[in-house]
């Protein structure tokens, strides 16, 4: 609390964190996507990287949620409770299990998940629903650090209050606004994976070998020849054109 009460009043110290990218948001070093775009994370769920977070996921979600209440001696546990409704059916669409399985598979990935807790007329948390993470972004606030959520998508805005959506994450060494996910640890190894296999189906596609020689009895210097090697790397190298 003593750290956030720094920011608030001493502007020096903020920027110095922002320039080292604490403030700032979502910056990573991974291979997938140099600017860590929450989309090309999300494309990454399949082959190993499916199979990994959806273990991970569903033993997670088969976790039973049991709630307790302190006590001078040991915590009572309490066995039937408005909150404990609200998370075994936390909206008409999705079960316990689907929603803490989501919340899990976008943490994996994207080292975020969003919860919107839609309230009943009293006030009080009546639905909970997750919010797709490449939705959302965090409302920076010059005081309370955070200062609420806005949703986007098919270019319609939705603001939030922080006190509205449940915002969890892992830690980010280079955030506390965004978590940083498992996969971003692993991208050049996802990466690498990646295009391995893409040019080996493009190499089979492409029949699996040279297909002819380029000759010529005319003499070619160095310009010459080096003009013909960037034509034809640009025409026929890569992993989209083995």
């Amino acid at each position: 609390m003593k750290l956030f009460q720094l920011f608030k009043h001493n502007k020096k110290k903020q920027a110095i964190w922002s320039e080292a990218g604490i403030l700032t948001g979502q910056q990573y070093s991974g291979g997938i996507s140099q600017s860590a775009d929450i989309n090309e994370l999300m494309k990454a769920y399949q082959g190993w990287v499916y199979a990994c977070v959806s273990i991970i996921s569903k033993n997670v979600a088969k976790v039973p949620i049991r709630l307790f209440i302190k006590s001078a001696d040991d915590p009572v546990e309490i066995n039937q409770h408005i909150l404990l409704d609200l998370l075994d059916s936390p909206n008409p669409i999705h079960t316990r299990f689907e929603i803490w399985e989501l919340v899990t598979t976008w943490l994996e990935l994207t080292g975020n998940a969003y919860l919107y807790l839609a309230k009943n007329r009293l006030g009080a948390p009546a639905e909970i629903w997750p919010i797709p993470p490449g939705r959302i972004k965090v409302v920076t606030d010059a005081t309370e650090i955070i200062g609420g959520y806005l949703y986007e998508y098919q270019g319609k805005q939705v603001a939030f209050s922080r006190e509205e959506i449940v915002h969890l994450r892992y830690p980010n060494p280079n955030s506390i606004y965004y978590g940083m996910g498992t996969l971003q640890a692993a991208a050049y190894s996802y990466d690498l994976d990646l295009y391995m296999k893409k040019y080996s189906v493009n190499l089979f596609k492409n029949d699996g070998r040279p297909t002819g020689v380029l000759m010529t009895d005319q003499v070619l210097d160095d310009g010459m020849i080096n003009r013909i090697r960037q034509a034809w790397n640009r025409l026929y190298s890569g992993v989209d054109k083995a």
